[in-house]
Order: C-alpha cells, then structure tokens, then sequence
C-alpha cells in the first residue's frame, strides 16, 4: 500500500467514525472525497475491489451520527432558509419538466443527473444542520482546499490529460471532466482560499492558503481556458467592491501581489489563448457558441419546459444540422433554458438571488460587530469572523458564476454546493443575532450609563 493510499485510508476510517460522534467530519469527508474522487485515482486499487461507494458511506455515517447527537435548532436559525426551498422546488420542477419529453426513469442521462440532485439536496440538507459554528464553516472551506491541493499537485506534477499544450482533463472527480468546469471551480477556490490565508493566524495555516492559491491559479493556467479570464476580472473588480472596512487597504494590497505573482506563473501560451477573445468571431470555437445558443433559444421556443435534464447534446443536431457530434451548450444558463425552458431558467436566476440575499444577511449581522465589542466581545469576535467569510463566498461565486457563463455547470454537485452553503452563512448569522437579542435584552437590566451601547442589527 502506498503511503498516499494509507493517508487516504486513514482520513477516510477517522472521518467515518468521527462522524457519528461529530457529524461535522462526515461533512469534510464528503468534500474531499468529492474532489478526490479516489475510484479513478492510481492509488485508488482497492476502493474499486471492494466496490465502494466513497460518497455514500460517509453520507450514511453524518446522518447517523445527526441522530445520536441531535440537536435542535436555535434562535433564527431554519432546516430550509429560502435558497433551499428554492432547490427542491427546481429539483421537482426538473423531474416533472424531464417527463413532459422523456422518461426520467428510462432514459439513463436524465435518471443519472436526476438523481444525483437528490444526492446534493440530501448534503445541503446535512450541512445546514451540522455547521453550527464559524469555525464549522471554516472547516468545510479547508476541506476544499485540501482538494484544491491534491488536484494543483496533479497537474504540476504531470497528471492529466494534455493535448496540444493543454491541460484538458483527467484530474479530480466526473464533474472536473472538462478543462473549462475545472477552471470555473478553481476561480472559486481562489477566492476562498484568499480568505483563509487572511483569517489564519498559524504560519501553517497561512502556508497552506497560500499553495491552494498558487497551485489554483497554475491549474487554471495549464488548462488555457478562455471562460476562467472573465470570472477572474469579475473575482478581482467584485472582490475590491465588497472588501468590508477595516481590511480594505490590507486586503487590496494583497490583492495586487497576488496578480502580480499569477502573472509570473502565465507563460506566452495562456496570453495568445486569452488574445483570442478580442475578436470573437475570428476563432472557430468561440464562434461555434454563438451557434449553440441560438439553438438553445429555438429549444426553449419549441419546448415549454425544455427538452429535459441532459439532454441538449442529444438535441443540438436537430437545430444544426451540419453538426457531427452532440455538443454541450457551453453555458450554464443556456443549457438551463434549453433544457428546463424559461420557467426552469427563473427559477434558476431565483435560487442564485436568493443564495446572495442570504449571504448579504450574514454581511449585515457580521456589520455591527464593531459596535458589540464591549458588552459581547466573544460574539463580537464571531460577527467579523462571519462578516469576512461572508465576503470571501460571495466573491467566489461571482466569480464562479461569470465563468460559469461560458461553460456547462447546469447538473454538477460542486455548483450547487457552493450555492447551499449560503444556508449555513444565513443560520450561522441568524444565531449570532438571537445570541445577541438575547444578550442585549439581559444586558439592559443591569446597564450602566458609563457603558457604550452595542446595536443589535433588526433582522427578520
């Protein structure tokens, strides 16, 4: 056994186990194999004698050890904040919409995707009930980053697929398949890990934000995809925008060091690739999506509800005929129009506004933490914890989201994850303001003048 292998095996037994007395470690567990996906990995042998489902055990084991540890929810706090709601409405809306022109049950590719957005729904519905603390909720950003590691350190070191000098797959799980996925993910991850190399105060800790960062930006270099440039502008100008006070000159220095490091890493190849989006229409292959998304408006025009999950690949011949192979929409929220049509295209949109509206709640909460640190000084301490962390997923969605635009993302577990941890940022600042409703309403008994007021931010 090689000594990869056993560290696998060693986190994989510890995070199971720990699982049912923490369910949180299931959670990071899940994560990580998720970015790992260990089946497909050279060190991977055994997993696939034994036929295990590494996702699933994990799965089973937090579920079990929310049952032995349960505990209810507090103050404000929901099992299904409005993003969630929204999620299962689009899941159903999905299935039914599937139905109107395929069997879901019969038709592989829709039964597949179908079902694994009841798998996700399933570990959004987890992380909002284990992630009680700030500090949960930085843990499930170290276990990304962990994965983000792990998937830089194979494509520094050789692995994957390359074909014409670029770095086209084989690295991470199914959903990193494709270089422009891989790349929109990794810009995400850039962001967070940002945030992680502010917070830590460990030199290791900051170490290892730090090779997140770096390995992120050198993967999304080696790939050459185009989508990463705009989701990166998008990461930069969103991030300098919503930089909270009291960090901003810091982080914004920080911000131009680290441009100016990934544009050491950028080589003569990455800038003739991005020299291609100034005129569009003169390469082939940005030309061609133009195409697609004029046929996935004629889909939509002809379907009410879409052609069904998965299934515009298996319909753009029909619109192009001179087309030779199924293809991709190379956009998520064409591909969504396509295939759910413009109902399933709003509720879309809606699920992304109501993730960034429970976002801006956990900023507002996360404001006021200045104005609390004489008479709640460890909620205090939450509050800006939250208020940064806030920020940082905000950013990384934008981010993701832009890049997004220009690659298929419609069906993949790591989109809707990042979208349902916005569930966890609303409960989290929903506590902290019941913690300090209740604080402040015991505070005002035995107030002395000579005390400064702290305010407690009126939320619903």
């Amino acid at each position: 056994m090689s000594p990869t292998e056993a560290l696998f095996w060693f986190l994989y037994v510890f995070g199971t186990l720990g699982a049912l007395f923490n369910p949180i470690y299931g959670a990071l567990l899940y994560i990580l194999v998720y970015n790992l996906n260990p089946e497909t990995q050279w060190w991977g042998g055994h997993v696939v004698m034994m036929g295990l489902r590494t996702s699933f055990v994990p799965a089973i084991a937090t579920i079990i050890g929310l049952v032995i540890n349960y505990k209810p929810l507090e103050y404000f706090q929901r099992q299904f904040p409005l993003m969630f709601k929204l999620m299962l409405i689009y899941i159903l809306y999905s299935f039914l919409a599937s139905t109107t022109e395929n069997d879901p049950l019969g038709n592989p590719v829709s039964q597949f995707l179908l079902d694994k957005m009841l798998r996700i729904a399933i570990f959004v519905f987890i992380i909002v009930r284990v992630v009680r603390k700030v500090t949960h909720y930085a843990w499930l950003l170290w276990a990304w980053m962990a994965g983000t590691i792990y998937i830089g350190y194979q494509a520094w070191s050789g692995v994957g697929i390359e074909v014409n000098g670029r770095l086209t797959g084989g690295l991470g799980g199914p959903d990193f398949a494709e270089s422009s996925g891989l790349a929109a993910h990794l810009v995400a991850m850039i962001a967070l890990a940002g945030y992680l190399f502010y917070s830590s105060i460990s030199k290791r800790g900051k170490f290892f934000a730090l090779l997140a960062a770096a390995f992120a930006v050198n993967t999304i270099i080696m790939t050459r995809t185009r989508n990463a440039f705009p989701g990166i502008i998008v990461l930069i100008l969103f991030g300098l925008l919503r930089l909270p006070r009291g960090v901003r000159l810091k982080c914004t220095v920080g911000i131009a060091v680290g441009i100016f490091f990934s544009i050491q890493l950028t080589d003569e190849g990455w800038w003739k690739r991005m020299e291609t989006l100034k005129d569009p229409q003169a390469d082939p292959s940005i030309a061609s999506r133009f195409d697609y998304w004029n046929a996935a408006f004629a889909m939509a025009g002809d379907h009410t509800f879409g052609v069904g999950a998965g299934q515009f690949r298996f319909n753009i011949q029909s619109y192009l005929p001179g087309l030779e192979v199924g293809r991709s929409a190379h956009s998520t929220y064409m591909e969504c129009l396509a295939e759910l049509g413009y109902p399933g295209l709003i509720l879309f949109l809606m699920i992304i506004g109501a993730t960034f509206w429970q976002m801006e709640r956990a900023r507002s909460v996360g404001k006021s933490w200045s104005s609390n640190v004489n008479w709640a000084p460890e909620i205090a301490a939450e509050q800006r914890k939250l208020l940064l962390i806030a920020t940082a997923n905000e950013v990384a969605l934008a981010g993701f989201l832009m890049s997004a635009a220009f690659t298929t993302r419609s069906w993949t577990e790591g989109m809707w994850l990042l979208l349902g941890q916005s569930c966890c940022l609303y409960n989290l600042a929903m506590d902290l303001h019941g913690r300090l409703t209740t604080l402040w309403a015991a505070y005002e008994v035995r107030l002395r003048p000579s005390t400064p007021m702290g305010a407690v931010p009126a939320l619903g």
